[in-house]
């Protein structure tokens, strides 16, 4: 239903059909040491929640804070595989625990933005973590928040180099101005957003 309210669409001009019960578990390898059988490890399935699951990615960013506290090449990598987790499993979590966790690692990047090693990788991922909290928060609800999440994602984009985050930025922003009825700024953040955008 979110989307056809973004969109101001029915569900079947989106393709929508009926709704399907989301899958309450998700499974993650555990691996266990048999030491009879004489070849090593072997794995188990063991069921674990996507709740349960999802800070384990903040600590891991968390730990390579510990190791490298002023940035380094392992943040930088962790830092954007925990974007890619947020957003490639983005439907997957309620809305408000998303958007804590993604609120987390962000915070944990500020103090390493400036790394002059690092300064522009790092100052990407956290425009991208702007990014999906500026769409969490339009999903929320929160249409302000979603403003300003979505103006430091353009900001970052523009400061890292990084004109498909900036470009993508502005067209959020452009969401957020036409569901408010802003129909002369949807305008321009979406034709901003456009000749970002890469070709």
């Amino acid at each position: 239903m979110m989307l056809c309210r973004a969109y101001g669409a029915r569900p079947e001009q989106l393709g929508l059909g009926e709704r399907r019960p989301a899958l309450p578990w998700y499974r993650y390898r555990q691996f266990h040491l048999d030491p009879t059988d004489g070849h090593g490890p072997h794995d188990q399935e063991a069921p674990m929640t996507t709740d349960a699951g999802l800070p384990a990615v903040g600590e891991s960013v968390r730990l390579a804070l510990l190791a490298h506290p002023d940035g380094g090449t392992l943040v930088v990598d962790l830092a954007e595989a925990a974007v890619e987790h947020y957003a490639t499993n983005y439907s997957k979590h309620p809305a408000a625990l998303l958007f804590e966790q993604v609120r987390e690692v962000r915070q944990l990047l500020t103090p390493v933005m400036e790394s002059p090693a690092h300064a522009g990788a790092v100052q990407r991922q956290v425009g991208w973590l702007s990014a999906l909290m500026g769409n969490l928060a339009y999903h929320l609800g929160d249409s302000s928040g979603a403003r300003a999440h979505l103006g430091t994602a353009a900001a970052y984009g523009s400061r890292s180099g990084d004109s498909r985050l900036e470009a993508w930025a502005w067209g959020a922003q452009s969401m957020v101005a036409r569901s408010s009825g802003r129909l002369a700024d949807a305008v321009a953040y979406a034709e901003r957003g456009a000749a970002l955008a890469p070709s």
